[in-house]
């Protein structure tokens, strides 16, 4: 039987290697590729959005990743035969000096020409300003083909953790936290917390589940009240302890790729490892006396069924 101290000294090994698998994920030559290719699409203004929602509603497409046509076309996907466009308001940008002249751009010489005091400028005395807009046009992803875009490994195999999620599920129960299963059509979004409600997306894996609950729980156990913590700070504490309590029991986590998406390094993670231990502590001995309990009924059923 493992004893608290013993237990303590694994998890602060399991945080460790974490920290240290994160570094390594985030110098590898696939995640920078994913990071070139990820940032490439655009976050729209809530105008856009509104139009973006409108006309993906008329022509039934849930919108995921979206860019204009040559966009598409420079990471080797092409927006298949009879798409329609999604129209949205395009900035136009104009270039100024001091006094609001308007400057004309020489391409060759990287120089901006004021036709009204016939004086050039370089990069560093100029203003750029939108001037008005245009209509532009973007394609979804699913409106696509060609080149498959990297993927972050995420999820979970395996459906093995039922019993571990049903503890989890009654852990919820007893702190009085809200759950439920729901379909989510984003695929990098696997579930969330909304302060004393939980939502897990119902299509994963049960093993994907039960990480994903631990994960959100954490939340709840720790920044359901506490606004000093940076976004970055929370998700690097809810992650840690869900892969801690998941290593411990089997679950082969890949938390080192969901924290690298948040920048998070070894420095960062390890400075968080009082709380992400004494969490991860509590919720694997109480899944422990879960696990015990429903060893102890069937048991009794057993018995029982052996007696009739």
């Amino acid at each position: 039987m493992t004893t608290p101290h013993e237990l303590e000294k694994q998890i602060n090994n399991t945080i460790k290697q974490l920290a240290e698998l994160t570094d390594k994920t985030k110098t590898s030559e696939f995640f920078r590729h994913y990071l070139n290719i990820m940032s490439q699409f655009h976050q729209y203004s809530s105008h856009n959005q509104l139009l973006i929602l409108i006309q993906t509603l008329r022509i039934k497409i849930t919108p995921t990743k979206l860019m204009g046509f040559r966009q598409w076309q420079h990471i080797e996907r092409y927006v298949t035969k009879n798409q329609k466009g999604i129209a949205i308001l395009v900035p136009i940008i104009s270039t100024y000096d001091n006094h609001l002249h308007k400057l004309i751009h020489n391409h060759t010489t990287n120089l901006y020409y004021c036709t009204k005091c016939s004086r050039y400028y370089g990069t560093q005395n100029i203003t750029k300003l939108a001037s008005g807009f245009k209509i532009g046009y973007i394609f979804d992803i699913s409106q696509t083909q060609g080149k498959p875009l990297p993927e972050i490994e995420i999820k979970i195999a395996g459906d093995n953790a039922q019993n571990i999620l049903n503890i989890l599920e009654q852990f919820c129960q007893q702190k009085n936290i809200s759950l439920q299963y729901k379909n989510i059509h984003d695929k990098d979004l696997y579930g969330y917390s909304t302060g004393g409600s939980i939502v897990i997306k119902q299509q994963d894996t049960i093993n994907t589940k039960a990480s994903t609950l631990i994960h959100e729980i954490a939340h709840e156990l720790l920044h359901k009240n506490n606004p000093e913590l940076t976004r970055q700070q929370k998700e690097i504490q809810a992650e840690a302890i869900s892969y801690a309590v998941c290593t411990f029991f089997g679950i082969d986590a890949k938390s080192f790729n969901y924290l690298a998406l948040y920048d998070a390094d070894y420095k960062k993670i390890m400075e968080n490892l009082e709380v992400v231990s004494g969490t991860s502590k509590m919720l694997i001995n109480n899944i422990k006396k879960g696990l015990i309990k429903e060893t102890e009924i069937g048991k009794e059923e057993q018995e029982m069924a052996m007696a009739v």
